[in-house]
């Protein structure tokens, strides 16, 4: 069965639910999503999830970035289909976007307020690792990489331009 996770922000002000949250979906037999019991995560108010990270080949793990808690999260998921946090770092601003490099194990996550770009790596067990930080234009939001990984693009929001 296929197998989906959602992130739902909850800084919605129309909403009335107090905490941002992860839960995990799988295809139902009939095709249609169904929850997996014990799936859902709640993170703390405030973090804001911005973008969910799948790492080509992971069976049951992600990476959640979440953009005011200035976090950057791995999860896993048990047999039984509950959510575990594997491992956590804090960043140093901001975390809006992010992608994962094809081949390596690699992460570039965009951070418009402080105006960088900063590296992170993970081991085969997911464990994160803060690298560097590079300034990366002005704001940038929203990255993604060739298909080799040889090339990283960079949506900057203040200039309206995309570097290589």
């Amino acid at each position: 069965h296929a197998h989906m996770d959602i992130a739902q922000t909850r800084s919605d002000p129309r909403q009335n639910a107090p905490v941002p949250t992860y839960t995990g979906w799988r295809g139902g037999p009939e095709g249609g999503p169904t929850m997996n019991v014990g799936s859902t995560l709640t993170v703390p108010a405030g973090t804001s999830p911005s973008q969910i990270l799948v790492p080509k080949n992971a069976r049951r793990n992600f990476f959640a970035i979440q953009f005011r808690g200035r976090n950057l999260s791995a999860y896993g998921f048990t047999k039984a289909g509950t959510m575990t946090n594997v491992s956590s770092l804090d960043t140093l601003g901001l975390n809006v976007g992010g992608v994962l490099h094809p081949t390596a194990r690699v992460l570039y996550i965009t951070q418009p307020g402080t105006d960088k770009l900063t590296v992170t790596s993970y081991d085969a067990a997911y464990q994160l690792s803060l690298g560097t930080s590079q300034k990366s234009g002005d704001a940038p939001c929203w990255a993604t990489t060739n298909q080799a990984g040889t090339r990283l693009y960079i949506g900057e929001t203040i200039s309206g331009s995309v570097p290589v």
